[in-house]
């Protein structure tokens, strides 16, 4: 009787968290000792307990999972927790002190160094920032090895035979074809891996919209036996959102009880109108409200489902329910991250919407969403396409502030724009800020050194500049040095003319004529060959 109430008492305090990846379920362990010690226990019987409470299986799922006890007794915990809570109690901290310029080789030392060493099992966020990290070849080579020796912890460690839920194969697969790992996007395919990977059908849409845009009948063909060898669906789902979101509200309201994962996934992705999504976002504060009263789980849903939601905003174009789900406290239990922002701004770029670019970095601002080099470049991208200076500088000086290790991608244009309108003390600064992340210049920002140069009456310096890119320019790319060359002369010219105050024009112009006279001179004694001369110029009219 004394063990079959301390088992009714560990029922009450086993509240177990589940996530995409694994909980720690060596807490629950500990938890059945030390009740069992409190009662003077023999070993045997602290045993049982131990194998009592760990005989469940946790379900690959955000948020669902179920511990069955003996003579049939099981209770389900529902919960779609965030990252903080997912692998483990430390992960909050961990979360706020990462830095968002790790590699992918530097995240995945951390969770080798977890599971190796430490015998613990790594903070959840650590696995999505390593498959959002990958890169190369080599990163992927890096992700599937974790994969692997995680499967094994969480068999060997947890007593876990469950694969990680779909929701991560897909995000994988996507990262396999963006690097170009195709061989490792299919063995993500296989329903039976060393991975411990869920695949399903949107796994293989990946790979299959990769054969499609590179018109690879091969590749098509190899994925579509893989779908068949491993029972992967292919019937459509005819099932509407309505209808999905009454079978959810049937669950919480009538049975009390929470409705299966998959629904909630499956509600995200059929959405297709704006009536779709209100409905979305109605089960998603049901859900939240739900969980906090019935399971006392004060958690939001991972930031997993937070992106999925705001794709899904973008798709229909409801966006003021995408900027809803970047607010940190909100009522839906959605945990926003800088990913999901990254949806919307992309929205703005297709749509050249600096205003909603505005609103969205205020929103990232306000719920202190880390800034990422891959924010930089969307940001910079929208503000260069609109001739918007004055943004580009708030907005650069800012993720320089943040510590954001800004991709060449962005400093090309940054530079390229300070040279354009003729602002030489940014450019400098820029500079500075460059060369103190990258060692070597690529076309663009030699180019637009040497604009600067030929702005602060330098040409000979600015010659140097551009004979030392001429050195070292592969042949492959010596149609594109050309191409600089010729628009540093012909257009950039016209460019910087037309920001140019009125009173100072004449005066400027004739100093870039004289300037630009010197360069194509100072190239040509240096050896670099130009098609150029002064006569095309006026002829041409830029500095007629």
């Amino acid at each position: 009787m004394r063990a079959i109430g301390a088992l009714s008492s560990l029922r009450a305090k086993a509240t177990v968290i589940a996530s995409p990846i694994v909980s720690k379920s060596f807490h629950i362990e500990q938890l059945a000792i030390e009740n069992a010690s409190q009662m003077n226990c023999s070993i045997s019987l602290r045993r049982r307990f131990c194998s009592v409470l760990l005989s469940g299986s946790i379900r690959g799922s955000p948020y669902e999972m179920q511990l069955n006890y003996q003579n049939n007794l099981h209770l389900e915990m529902p919960s779609m927790v965030g990252p903080r809570v997912a692998f483990s109690s430390e992960a909050s901290i961990v979360e706020n002190n990462s830095s968002d310029t790790e590699t992918a080789k530097e995240v995945y030392e951390k969770m080798l160094k977890c599971v190796s060493e430490k015998r613990s099992a790594p903070p959840n966020a650590w696995l999505w920032s390593l498959v959002a990290k990958c890169g190369t070849d080599e990163d992927i080579k890096l992700l599937f090895d974790i994969l692997e020796r995680l499967r094994r912890f969480r068999l060997s460690n947890l007593r876990i035979p469950d694969n990680f839920n779909s929701a991560l194969c897909r995000d994988v697969t996507k990262a396999c074809v963006r690097v170009g790992a195709i061989e490792f996007g299919k063995k993500a395919l296989w329903k039976h891996n060393l991975y411990g990977l869920s695949p399903d059908i949107g796994s293989a849409h990946s790979l299959l919209l990769h054969a499609q845009q590179h018109n690879d009948v091969k590749l098509m063909v190899e994925v579509m036996k893989l779908v068949k060898k491993n029972g992967l669906p292919l019937q459509p789902d005819t099932e509407t959102a309505k209808e999905v979101y009454e079978k959810m509200l049937k669950c919480v309201s009538e049975k009390r009880s929470a409705p299966p994962n998959a629904w909630l996934w499956s509600l995200v992705a059929k959405c297709g109108t704006d009536e779709d999504i209100k409905l979305l976002f109605d089960i998603l504060e049901r859900l939240r409200r739900f969980r906090l009263s019935n399971l006392r789980i004060p958690d939001n849903f991972n930031s997993a489902l937070c992106r999925d939601v705001t794709k899904a905003c973008v798709r229909v174009g409801a966006i003021e329910f995408g900027k809803k789900a970047l607010w940190k406290h909100n009522l839906y239990g959605l945990s926003p991250d800088i990913g999901s922002a990254h949806s919307l701004l992309l929205h703005a770029q297709q749509h050249n919407d600096v205003k909603l670019m505005v609103e969205v970095m205020k929103l990232v601002k306000k719920n202190g969403l880390p800034l990422q080099p891959g924010t930089a470049d969307i940001v910079f991208s929208i503000c260069y396409s609109a001739d918007r200076w004055g943004l580009i500088s708030k907005y650069g000086r800012r993720f320089v502030k943040s510590g954001v290790r800004l991709r060449q991608t962005s400093f090309d244009l940054w530079m390229e724009f300070a040279a354009r309108i003729g602002d030489t003390e940014s450019l400098w600064e820029i500079e500075k800020w460059r060369s103190e992340s990258m060692k070597q210049h690529t076309l663009s920002t030699a180019f637009s050194c040497a604009k600067g140069l030929l702005l602060d009456h330098k040409p000979e310096s600015a010659a140097a500049i551009i004979q030392a890119i001429n050195q070292s320019t592969s042949d492959t790319k010596r149609t594109e040095f050309v191409v600089e060359l010729q628009k540093l002369v012909s257009e950039w010219p016209l460019e910087v003319i037309k920001h140019k105050k009125e009173e100072n024009k004449e005066a400027f112009v004739a100093a870039l004529q004289n300037n630009i006279s010197s360069l194509i001179n100072a190239l040509s004694s240096v050896g670099v060959a130009t098609n150029l001369s002064m006569e095309d110029l006026t002829t041409k009219g830029v500095l007629s």
